[in-house]
């Protein structure tokens, strides 16, 4: 089942529509060459790269750092997702801070992940309950 209610925001597609949806058979057709047998073998050196990048940050390490590994591990897969699919490196263990996107589609995914966990109606008792206090709108 896609994430419920998500497709307001991020409309209908892969993961946000029902697989019998003519916008789930679109998506899934055109990612379908990406994910065949021979594109993953194209995909193995790149993540050995970013997967050797995760284990040199944390070799970098003291032995009483902490590793936040849902951290590392979102890292991870994002990372492998950007090299993979895109060309691009996010070099999310290189940085202090998260890139960007990163940063962006956590969020995302974290919202996504709240909204199936409210109860129907609960968005709507949240909006009226912001309105009804913002002072822009209550002193008019």
């Amino acid at each position: 089942m896609p994430f419920p209610r998500s497709g307001d925001s991020a409309g209908t597609g892969l993961f946000t529509a029902e697989t019998t949806e003519p916008n789930w058979a679109t998506a899934h057709h055109i990612l379908l060459p990406n994910f065949s047998q021979r594109a993953m073998r194209s995909y193995h050196e790149m993540m050995i790269d970013i997967a050797g990048q995760l284990v040199a940050k944390w070799a970098r390490l003291n032995p009483d750092d902490e590793i936040n590994v849902a951290r590392d591990m979102t890292a991870l897969t994002l990372d492998t997702i950007g090299l993979c699919g895109f060309a691009y490196r996010f070099n999310s263990f290189y940085r202090d801070t998260a890139h960007p996107f990163v940063e962006a589609m956590v969020d995302a995914l974290e919202g996504a992940m709240q909204q199936i966990r409210r109860l129907p109606g609960e968005d709507l008792l949240r909006i009226t309950g912001a309105i009804a206090a913002s002072p822009a709108i209550s002193n008019t």
